[in-house]
């Protein structure tokens, strides 16, 4: 929805694009079949076609963001390129995606609101799940800030200018 805005070579990615940026390693390859069952495992609600991925793949690697094996092995294994890390570090450190975040965010509440006419039980049971996940989320991003300030601290990073 939101993250079509974030292009590469003027062309928007797809929301599985950047799942798939940024799932897989730039550090070792894994198999094509690995990443679809790591997609199912993590979002079990989003169930991308099997018959999308590679064709996903193929159009990733021709724009230079993933590598492919080319070992001639029974798998095909994707590893993401400097190109599209690269990219991942323009996109986190943009400040369009907060904002979308933020846009997201709003939808979210105007959406509820107007719900609440419509019926206010299944609102308000929708809203206490909501939140349970939104707490949920927020153990998972204190996890991650920790897990990042650690590396900082562990690799001795310094602020890195990304053009």
């Amino acid at each position: 929805m939101w993250l079509k805005a974030f292009k590469v070579n003027e062309k928007s990615l797809s929301d599985l694009e950047l799942v798939v940026l940024s799932t897989l390693p730039s550090e070792e390859f894994l198999a094509a079949t690995d990443l679809m069952d790591h997609l199912d495992q993590e979002f079990p609600y989003w169930n991308p076609e099997r018959g999308s991925i590679y064709p996903l793949l193929h159009r990733l690697t021709a724009q230079n963001l993933l590598v492919k094996d080319d070992h001639q092995g029974k798998k095909l294994r994707f590893k993401r390129s400097q190109d599209a890390t690269n990219f991942l570090s323009k996109m986190i450190t943009s400040d369009e995606l907060l904002a979308q975040f933020n846009t997201t965010s709003k939808y979210l509440e105007s959406l509820s609101a107007a719900l609440i006419e419509i019926n206010p039980f299944a609102t308000a049971e929708f809203l206490k799940k909501f939140s349970e996940r939104v707490e949920q989320m927020m153990i998972r991003i204190n996890d991650l800030t920790q897990r990042a300030e650690s590396k900082i601290k562990e690799d001795g990073w310094t602020e890195v200018d990304v053009e």
